[in-house]
């Protein structure tokens, strides 16, 4: 027996060790369950994003073209003549809107229709046009609206010559402008002779210079003096000492000044409007010259204004936006040979005109108009060129 007991323990003692050496198995992993896969998100489409102003304007488009016509009240001569005709043509190709320019004289008659018009409630313009300094009375009357911040035109100021919101309040725009300088006579005068405001009280020009009477407080003449005077540019002795040269001080129309100087009945016209004066002269060939000033050049501003009870006011938007824009600026300055008030648009003046080099331009602006206004009440051209 004891030798079964023997077998039996060598026999179990064998298969503990064989159970210990045994593999060991790892453990069959869980396998997760699978999940649906989640669709994906639909994206805008790629593109540049509209803009709550992009759509704001182009509901003021359609409201426009809806309304299909605009009246433009024309106090100067912006719009007579070929540029009026391709302002008006392109503006409609553009928009499918119609534009009548309704002319109405002097800025003066055209406050007094204005005020009539406010008078009986019945507005028949829906933008008027105005040189910058007329324009304080106009907005004066309190009929005009403010659009500069809703145009489009208007967000980057930087590709204009000056700032194109004029007045404070928004309401009267630029749109063109016109520099004030000497033109000389080139049979008289030679090239570079007169190339400062101090090169004019040379004794040899007594009697030979001429200009619009300033006197008269209307035209560019008193313009240019205040301008001068209020930026301390020129004092008040240099005028009395250009009075002692004995200059023409003619009441007639500046354009006819010009006529006198190209004629050689004058050397010298001081102070008048190189786009609208000189210009015309010097397209035909007249012995015109402009002299810029080292000083130099006041540069007077006109504008449009928009009345606030216009029948057709988003007609009146879009126009004054289009009109500011590259576009417009160059339909309009190609037609009047003159140049932009936009630095990215081409200068289309007479090829004599656009080679002339303005170093400084001098901006009249509502501040000083204002001043312009209170010395042609107060005297102040007659104390410095006498009385009339």
């Amino acid at each position: 027996m004891k030798w079964l007991w023997n077998s039996l323990a060598v026999a179990l003692a064998l298969s503990v060790s064989l159970v210990a050496c045994a593999p060991k198995v790892a453990p069959a992993p869980l396998t997760a369950t699978p999940q649906a896969t989640a669709a994906p998100v639909a994206q805008p489409p790629a593109g540049p994003q509209v803009s709550p102003e992009e759509v704001a304007w182009q509901q003021t488009v359609n409201a426009a073209k809806r309304e299909g016509r605009l009246v433009v009240y024309e106090t100067g001569s912006y719009f007579t003549g070929d540029s009026g005709r391709a302002v008006a043509a392109t503006f409609k190709d553009r928009y499918g809107i119609t534009v009548e320019f309704l002319v109405t004289g002097g800025s003066s008659t055209t406050i007094e229709k204005l005020k009539v018009e406010k008078r009986m409630g019945q507005a028949v313009a829906d933008i008027d046009t105005a040189g910058g300094s007329s324009s304080r009375s106009m907005v004066d009357l309190g009929i005009m609206k403010d659009i500069s911040r809703e145009l489009p035109a208007l967000k980057d100021k930087s590709p204009f010559i000056m700032d194109p919101v004029y007045s404070p309040g928004g309401e009267a725009l630029s749109f063109t402008y016109t520099r004030l300088a000497p033109g000389v006579n080139t049979n008289q005068v030679k090239v570079g002779e007169i190339q400062s405001h101090a090169d004019l009280l040379d004794p040899k020009w007594k009697g030979k210079i001429t200009m619009r009477d300033p006197r008269l407080g209307s035209g560019a003449e008193p313009l240019s003096v205040t301008t001068y005077r209020y930026l301390k540019i020129l004092d008040d002795d240099y005028f009395r000492r250009l009075a002692d040269q004995k200059p023409a001080l003619l009441s007639i129309a500046a354009i006819e000044v010009a006529q006198m100087v190209a004629r050689g009945e004058y050397a010298i016209m001081w102070g008048g409007a190189v786009d609208s004066y000189y210009a015309p002269i010097i397209a035909q060939g007249g012995p015109l010259a402009v002299a810029p000033m080292k000083e130099g050049t006041v540069a007077q501003a006109s504008v449009v204004l928009t009345l606030a009870d216009s029948s057709h006011l988003n007609a009146a938007r879009v126009f004054s936006n289009w009109l500011l824009s590259a576009e417009g600026q160059a339909t309009f300055h190609k037609a009047k040979s003159a140049p932009s008030f936009r630095k990215d648009v081409p200068d289309f003046s007479p090829r004599q005109i656009a080679s002339v080099k303005f170093d400084k331009i001098i901006p009249f602006t509502w501040e000083i108009a204002e001043v312009a206004r209170a010395e042609v009440t107060s005297g102040v051209m007659e104390k410095l060129f006498g009385k009339r």
